[in-house]
């Protein structure tokens, strides 16, 4: 079979028998070379440095000279920090939830990731709708902090500077409590007036709040290290 040479235009014979014998397109190895060193020459172009190059941030024209990085997408290294910073502005821009707080129903903006899980707008709300729960569910705790906590934190120290820093039953100057004489700290009628708020120290405020009911040869007593330090018997005359 004859086919024409690409390089230098003559008819050349092609065994058939061979393996290659339709891919063959030079007549003779000159040509094969002719051929390889036009190719390598079109296919090489001389860079001309340097380089002009405008940065993807700033959009300022920059040059790159001979040996320097031709990949280089910005003028300095300021600009591919900004860059680098606007990117991740961005992502956590889009994966951003419009969502309404529970407690203050003011709209606030979750993270993709947490919305699912994200009911309030801050610390503070959450917080709040805490104790509030608490506080439906009955928790005496609960009770206590939503009622007098805050008050009770003023009246303390002004409280132990009227009764002179000392405790009003065995004078002690250490470790002193503000004690409620109709016990209604722990309740939630709580009576915080300075008439009912009295100093004990932490020895016969434990002492005050052991006050037990015993039964001694058919007589009721009350029973507690408080009657010893006040000097008085837990007498009430209740026969059986």
């Amino acid at each position: 079979m004859k086919k024409k040479c690409e390089e230098c235009g003559k008819e050349f014979e092609v065994d058939e028998t061979k393996r290659n014998w339709m891919h063959k397109k030079l007549c003779s190895a000159e040509c094969q070379r002719l051929h390889s060193n036009k190719k390598s020459r079109l296919k090489y172009t001389p860079i001309q440095w340097p380089q002009k190059k405008i940065c993807l941030h700033c959009g300022n024209e920059f040059l790159i000279h001979e040996g320097g990085n031709m990949a280089q997408k910005y003028c300095d290294m300021e600009c591919q920090l900004e860059a680098k910073q606007k990117r991740r502005l961005d992502e956590l821009e889009a994966r951003k939830v419009a969502k309404v707080c529970e407690c203050c129903g003011i709209a606030f903006v979750a993270g993709k990731f947490t919305a699912h899980k994200q009911r309030f707008c801050s610390l503070e709300c959450r917080i709040k709708s805490k104790n509030k729960a608490r506080y439906k569910s009955g928790t005496d705790r609960a009770k206590i902090r939503n009622t007098y906590k805050y008050d009770f934190k003023q009246l303390r120290p002004q409280v132990i500077d009227r009764d002179g820093n000392k405790c009003t039953i065995c004078g002690s100057t250490e470790q002193l409590h503000a004690h409620h004489w109709d016990n209604s700290g722990g309740t939630e009628e709580v009576n915080n007036d300075m008439d009912n708020l009295v100093t004990l120290c932490v020895g016969c405020h434990n002492a005050i709040h052991k006050i037990t009911l015993v039964q001694i040869a058919g007589e009721w007593k009350l029973d507690g290290k408080i009657f010893e330090l006040l000097g008085l018997t837990g007498e009430l005359n209740i026969k059986q």
